[in-house]
């Protein structure tokens, strides 16, 4: 008779907590008891990394923090950006569109971020740097330069910002 009544809470246990699997309510009765074994300890931490995972990405989604390029609320990590324009700091990046950023994958004057290999680039609107391969926008470059650069041999602002005057020949001696 005794032996019916455990059968008849462990299925009224099983019926009260069904989505959790037979292991957990187990360990979580040997908690409550206080004789907790090594695998009980290790099924309840397991649970409970699991439970912080899905709260971490929970509380990542429901965010109001959005990339600045793509516009996302979701990414694994959050990356700084360009110095934005509202004093307020940096710009917010998403773990992608920060990673090109950092791999100067930008136009340096309206902060695009471009992907390597992109197909929608046209000559037309993009200019190449000769020396770094760094893409720029030709339009957001005219407007800087207030003319046409020259696509043959174009250098972009941090490849000209470095280019040093060359130096001056040495005067033959014998």
């Amino acid at each position: 008779n005794n032996h019916n009544s455990i059968n008849s809470n462990n299925s009224n246990n099983q019926q009260s907590s069904p989505n959790f699997p037979l292991s957990l309510r187990k360990a979580a009765h040997s908690l409550k008891q206080g004789t907790l074994s090594l695998q009980d300890d290790e099924i309840l931490g397991a649970y409970l990394l699991t439970l912080l995972k899905h709260e971490k990405k929970r509380s990542r989604a429901n965010s109001n923090v959005r990339c600045a390029h793509c516009k996302t609320t979701d990414t694994p990590q959050w990356r700084k950006g360009w110095k934005a324009d509202n004093a307020k700091g940096y710009a917010a990046l998403c773990n992608a569109c920060g990673l090109k950023y950092a791999k100067n994958q930008f136009c340096p004057f309206c902060y695009f971020i471009y992907y390597q290999g992109e197909d929608n680039f046209t000559k037309a609107d993009w200019l190449s740097c000769s020396t770094c391969s760094r893409w720029v926008h030709a339009e957001c470059e005219s407007k800087n330069l207030g003319s046409q650069p020259n696509r043959n041999n174009y250098s972009c602002p941090d490849c000209r910002s470095l280019a040093l005057p060359l130096p001056l020949p040495l005067p033959f001696t014998n």
